[in-house]
């Protein structure tokens, strides 16, 4: 039923395909079941490792969840820029593993002023061209 309930995000597929002909390694890191997860990435057409929580015994916004991503991307912390829609697990997860955190506000809503700033916003896909 994945196909019939998960739409891509506008451009994801078109992003997808950029950062592979750029050579731009690329994951994704979820919390969730394994199998519907790395669904939804088929379906967007993603070619990359997805690292899912219930497989790494670690859930965003643990270091160990972002230690896993960099292991698998090959690429220390620093260099990861780590896109995400949820504040507190996505952005302040990754900034507090070293990694850079880049909000993904669709929505338009208010950051939570608790927590640190994202290094970037972002409120589509094709911004992300911009931060290659």
């Amino acid at each position: 039923m994945v196909e019939s309930f998960v739409v891509p995000e506008p451009g994801a597929r078109a992003l997808c395909k950029a950062l592979a002909a750029r050579g731009v390694p690329h994951a994704i890191l979820t919390n969730g079941w394994a199998p519907l997860q790395q669904r939804k990435a088929q379906v967007v057409g993603f070619q990359g490792p997805v690292i899912v929580s219930a497989e790494i015994g670690a859930q965003k916004p643990s270091a160990e969840a972002f230690d896993a991503l960099a292991r698998a991307l090959g690429v220390p912390p620093a260099e990861i820029a780590y896109v995400g829609d949820t504040p507190e697990s996505d952005v302040a997860g990754a900034l507090a593993s070293g990694l850079l955190g880049v909000w993904f506000d669709a929505e338009g809503i208010a950051y939570p002023e608790q927590l640190p700033k994202p290094s970037q916003v972002i409120h589509n896909l094709a911004e992300l061209y911009a931060l290659l």
